[in-house]
């Protein structure tokens, strides 16, 4: 859906906003990042003038010694989410995110993304990248502070490749 489209339900009260957050801060994930997604979510959804919802799914294999509901309940209390507007829901985040953007009939979802290499990637995987392909809306991908890419950059100007020396 295009920012405009986007702009014109959202306006009519049609769509939800959905930022998708992590309080246990699972994988290494920065504390800083959820903030980040819900700073930049409300501000989107102060723009689009709709509602803004906060959405955890603690995985079966979360510690269970943590809150999940006080964790989250806080955290969106801090952005100035509504408890009405938080959902915690247990299972499998790749299924039930998408689910729930249906169901909230979101217009945007807004979630954080941490770039992973080698092992890690294998094992830990990235729930945006299998997230993205079913969610049928529009995605707000946060990076987090500090965040370094693994591309290197495209080096600018012309450049000759030859062996011969250049006169």
């Amino acid at each position: 859906m295009g920012a405009e489209v986007c702009r014109a339900v959202c306006a009519d009260g049609d769509l939800e906003l959905v930022a998708a957050v992590d309080p246990f801060h699972m994988d290494g994930k920065p504390a800083s990042l959820d903030r980040a997604i819900l700073h930049h979510a409300a501000a989107l959804a102060t723009a689009l003038k709709t509602f803004l919802h906060a959405v955890h799914v603690v995985t079966p294999w979360a510690p269970v010694e943590k809150q999940p509901g006080k964790l989250l309940t806080d955290l969106a209390r801090a952005a100035g989410i509504k408890r009405a507007r938080t959902h915690l829901l247990a299972g499998i985040p790749d299924v039930l995110l998408p689910a729930t953007a249906r169901r909230l009939r979101a217009g945007v979802v807004a979630m954080g993304t941490v770039s992973r290499r080698g092992l890690k990637r294998l094992f830990i995987g990235n729930t945006a990248e299998r997230v993205l392909d079913e969610l049928k809306c529009d995605v707000l991908a946060i990076k987090p502070p500090h965040f370094h890419t693994h591309l290197p950059r495209a080096r600018r100007g012309i450049f000759f490749l030859t062996t011969l020396p250049l006169a």
